[in-house]
């Protein structure tokens, strides 16, 4: 049987593994502060974000990571569950995450869409090319894209400053 060697704290798999998994604490010694404060992850405070995401893997991923750091999560495959969730939870959901390439409607027409119902809303996207924030994007409200594969503590980073700052 394949047996993880005993690791402290967080240990962060590949993106195309699509998952992250913390491993228990069993080599009977206690860890030193070098060990401890490898790898910090940022907190959040009960902040909630909806993940738009058409990758069923990808969004568990998110959710996985988000939740274990203090957020809550709302899940949506579609635009059509997108503008379903964020019309229900418009004056609770603080940031938004979304796929720049989705099937039916991109992430920067999409995130006008959810500008249009709360325009205070902050967006973040995801995708697999290289780019840069154009008018287009910022018209619609992204303050930020996050690069796949994703790692993961910049990731965190990333939603922790969108949710501090005005802008990044």
């Amino acid at each position: 049987p394949l047996r993880r060697k005993p690791l402290w704290g967080f240990t962060e798999k590949s993106w195309q593994d699509h998952f992250i998994y913390l491993t228990p604490v069993d080599s009977g010694r206690e860890p030193s502060i070098q060990e401890e404060e490898k790898i910090v992850l940022p907190k959040g405070e009960g902040e909630s974000i909806l993940i738009v995401e058409d990758d069923s893997s990808v969004s568990e991923f998110l959710e996985a990571a988000l939740n274990s750091c203090g957020y809550k999560v709302f899940i949506a495959n579609n635009r059509h569950e997108a503008l379903k969730i964020f019309n229900e939870n418009k004056d609770n959901i603080n940031l938004i995450i979304t796929d720049l390439v989705m099937p039916g409607i991109d992430g920067i027409k999409l995130s006008s869409m959810l500008r249009e119902i709360n325009e205070s809303v902050k967006i973040i996207v995801i995708t697999g090319y290289p780019m840069k924030l154009d008018r287009d994007m910022l018209h619609a409200g992204i303050i930020h894209w996050v690069e796949k594969p994703i790692h993961l503590v910049t990731f965190l980073q990333t939603v922790k400053k969108a949710l501090e700052k005005n802008n990044l």
